[in-house]
């Protein structure tokens, strides 16, 4: 009933308008939405460049679905040479997983990988 109310009030436009912001309000400079590995990586690359930031998840806890990944983050790891971790090598799998055509951005996934590896070891 209220959500009907609600919707009713916005078709004809009669919501009051929001009150003006108090000053002691936080303020922030970038709202990050989700918990997960590309938004906590969002949040974490805001906050080292300066920024306020207020992040929001949906769930009690944080980790979205990188929580299932169960085998880590796909990348190449600069560190594990001899071990045949290579740019092509990851290339090839993510092509052959995708099943589909290539995509440039296959490339900026695979070609930067090694780089995201080191920021998270950065980051440790």
């Amino acid at each position: 009933q209220f959500v009907r109310h609600a919707l009713r009030r916005l078709a004809r436009g009669s919501l009051p308008a929001p009150p003006p912001p108090r000053r002691d309000e936080a303020v922030v400079d970038a709202v990050v939405l989700g918990g997960g590995l590309a938004g906590l990586s969002a949040a974490l690359t805001l906050l080292d460049r300066g920024a306020r930031v207020a992040l929001l998840e949906k769930e009690a806890f944080l980790g979205g679905n990188s929580l299932w990944a169960s085998s880590g983050i796909n990348a190449v790891d600069a560190t594990s040479r001899g071990l045949g971790d290579s740019v092509p090598s990851f290339t090839n799998d993510t092509l052959k997983g995708a099943g589909l055509p290539h995509n440039p951005l296959i490339n900026v996934l695979t070609e930067r990988s090694a780089d995201t590896i080191d920021w998270l070891r950065w980051r440790a």
